[in-house]
C-alpha cells in the first residue's frame, strides 16, 4: 500500500492505495471532482510547461508517471510511501460589471484635479508598496485581470481616462476591474488633496499629459487642441532613444559622446530637473528621450515609459 495525497486538497489523512492499481485509477479514486479530473493542471507549470493543458498526473522521482503504468512495476516506489497527486485549484473569478458612472466620476475627478501636486500624490501612492498591497487585497479580481495587473501602477492610465470618451470606454470595458480600482483610488486622493491645497484646472501644470483637458467637454478640448497637439510616440522616436541609452553602454560611444552630453544637460536643464522630480533619475536616458521628443517633457516621459518596457523584454 502508498499513500496518496491531493496537493490543495483539505488537509486529512492521506488515501491508501494498493501498488496493484495502475496511476489512472488511482486518479479516479483521489481526484473526485469530474471537472478538476478533465481540467487541465497548472500546479508547477513553470516546471511542467509540456503539461499546461494535461489531467492531473502524479510525479515520482523527477518523471511523470503515465495512467497506465502500475504502481507496483515503479521503480524505487516502496509501500509506505507517498505519492502526490498534482492539480489546478479551482479559482472562480469575481465577475466585475463596468460602471458606467463610476467611469465618468473618473473622467471627472481628474479633468478637476490636474494640477502637479496631485499627480505627485498619484505617483507616490502608486509606488507605495504597502498601499498597492491594499489595493490588491481590496480588489482580488485584479490580480485575475494580467493587463489590469500590470498596469494598474502606472499613472499613464490616467491618460487612457482623459482620451475621448468613445475611445477610451471601449478599453475600460474589457477591464471593468480598473474602474473600480481608480474610482477608489481618486476619491481618496481627492479627499486628501482638498485638505491641503485647492484643485487647480490647469492643462499647461499637468506634466503627465499630451493633451489640456481643463475644458469639461470634448469638444472644446478638441478644439483647444487643433494647433498644439503633440505629435504621438513613433517608431524613429523610439529607434532614436534607444540607439543612445544602448550606446551610452558602450565605453567608446560614451567617450565621444561626452561633449554633446555636456551640451544637452545645459540645453535641457530645467527639463532635466523636471524628469528627476518625477522619478527619472537616469540622465543619458532623459537627454535621449528629449532629444527623441524636442524638449517635450510629457513626450519624454511617455517615451521612457516605453523605453522601459521594451528593455524589460
Amino acid at each position: 500500500m502508498v499513500n496518496v495525497v491531493v496537493v490543495g486538497a483539505p488537509v486529512g489523512e492521506p488515501r491508501k492505495c494498493d501498488r496493484s492499481k495502475t496511476v489512472g485509477q488511482v486518479l479516479d479514486e483521489v481526484v473526485t471532482d469530474s471537472a478538476g479530473r478533465a481540467n487541465s493542471c497548472k500546479f508547477f507549470s513553470l516546471l511542467f510547461l509540456a503539461l499546461r493543458n494535461a489531467k492531473p498526473f502524479i510525479p515520482f522521482m523527477g518523471d511523470i508517471l503515465t495512467e497506465s503504468m502500475k504502481l507496483s512495476d515503479i521503480p524505487k516506489l516502496k509501500d509506505s510511501y507517498t505519492l502526490l497527486v498534482m492539480q489546478r485549484p479551482i479559482v472562480k473569478k469575481e465577475a466585475i460589471r463596468f460602471d458606467n458612472t463610476k467611469f465618468r466620476e473618473c473622467r471627472k475627478m481628474l479633468k478637476l484635479n490636474n494640477g502637479r501636486k496631485f499627480f505627485e500624490m498619484l505617483n507616490t501612492s502608486l509606488q507605495d508598496e504597502k498601499y498597492c498591497a491594499s489595493i490588491y487585497d481590496r480588489f482580488p479580481a485584479l490580480k485575475q485581470d494580467w493587463v489590469a495587473d500590470r498596469i494598474f501602477q502606472d499613472y499613464s492610465v490616467c491618460s487612457i481616462f482623459l482620451r475621448p470618451s468613445s475611445e477610451c470606454k471601449v478599453f475600460f470595458e474589457k477591464h471593468p476591474v480598473l474602474v473600480e480600482v481608480y474610482y477608489h483610488i481618486l476619491t481618496e486622493l481627492v479627499q486628501r488633496a482638498n485638505s491641503t491645497f485647492e484643485p487647480v484646472v490647469n492643462a499647461d501644470s499637468n506634466p503627465f499629459f499630451p493633451f489640456p483637458f481643463g475644458s469639461h467637454t470634448e469638444a472644446a478640448s478638441t478644439s483647444q487642441n487643433s494647433n498644439s497637439t503633440r505629435q504621438l510616440i513613433t517608431h524613429d522616436m523610439l529607434r532614436q532613444a534607444m540607439a543612445g541609452a544602448l550606446a551610452n553602454v558602450n565605453p567608446l560611444a560614451s567617450a565621444s559622446s561626452s561633449s554633446v552630453g555636456s551640451t544637452s544637460n545645459a540645453a535641457y536643464a530645467t527639463q532635466l530637473a523636471e524628469l528627476e522630480s518625477l522619478g527619472f533619475t537616469d540622465v543619458e536616458q532623459n537627454i535621449n528621450a528629449l532629444e527623441a521628443t524636442n524638449g517635450e517633457v510629457a513626450q519624454a516621459i511617455e517615451l521612457l515609459i516605453v523605453m522601459r518596457e521594451s528593455m524589460q523584454n
